[in-house]
């Protein structure tokens, strides 16, 4: 299981979530077609274990402690993080899109 996989099994509504956010149509409804600038950047961070569980539990999706996939949901972040961590820190990999236009 990767985390992408991981968020999909364990979210509460991340399905929906990406789905919305997926795509530039999005964006294009919004500043109409060709009347927008997109610039991306990647980004990458290294985090220990208790930095990747902090990520994710602060992603409105992550269901919150008490819920029945809480449990279940941190025991896959630590299998994942222990399968694929070097010398306790993994690699999170992400890229930010900034978007920039007048409204129509």
């Amino acid at each position: 299981m990767h985390y992408e996989a991981l968020l999909r099994r364990y979210g509460t509504d991340y399905k929906q979530v990406a789905e919305r956010h997926s795509g530039d149509e999005v964006i294009e409804e919004w500043f109409g077609k060709d009347k927008v600038t997109t610039a991306r950047f990647p980004n990458a961070q290294s985090l220990d274990f208790e930095g990747l569980k902090g990520r994710l539990l602060s992603s409105s999706y992550a269901p919150k402690e008490g819920h029945p996939q809480y449990e279940p949901m941190l025991l896959a972040l630590r299998q994942l993080f222990n399968a694929d961590q070097k010398d306790g820190l993994v690699g999170f990999d992400y890229e930010t899109r900034v978007y920039l236009g007048r409204l129509s």
